[in-house]
């Protein structure tokens, strides 16, 4: 694919993923997608297919009072993606404020693995513990 491709398929995943779009993200995720999640709390870990991953994008929403994603930057080539975002949560008394990164590779249109990556690992850790 192309880097202008890519960035209309980053465009596309950011948009679903900020307002919980499932049925564009069942669209734009490869069905035997790989999504790794960082960390030591009980959400890190690795998704090996879509149904997984949504299921986990749900339990984000689901589980806080509070779970903003404001983007900061896309950044694309033939091949992978990076999207750069501030996140902002409230759970159980717990806050996040954070930038995270989430790094993926493009296969046929499709991102068929990802790689979420927050900057302060042990904020996350915390405020999923």
């Amino acid at each position: 694919m192309s880097a202008q491709m890519n960035m209309t398929l980053a465009k596309a995943v950011w948009d679903a993923l900020s307002v919980g779009d499932v049925e564009v993200l069942d669209e734009l995720l490869a069905e035997n997608l790989q999504w790794h999640v960082p960390g030591k709390h009980r959400l890190s870990g690795t998704r090996t297919d879509r149904d997984q991953v949504l299921d986990y994008l749900g339990t984000l929403g689901e589980e806080t009072d509070v779970y903003d994603l404001q983007l900061r930057d896309i950044l694309v080539n033939d091949d992978r993606g990076l999207i750069l975002y501030h996140v902002t949560g409230e759970r159980e008394g717990r806050k996040l404020d954070t930038y995270q990164m989430l790094l993926f590779q493009v296969e046929d249109n499709r991102i068929i693995e990802a790689w979420s990556n927050p900057f302060d690992q042990h904020a996350v850790d915390n405020f999923w513990g």
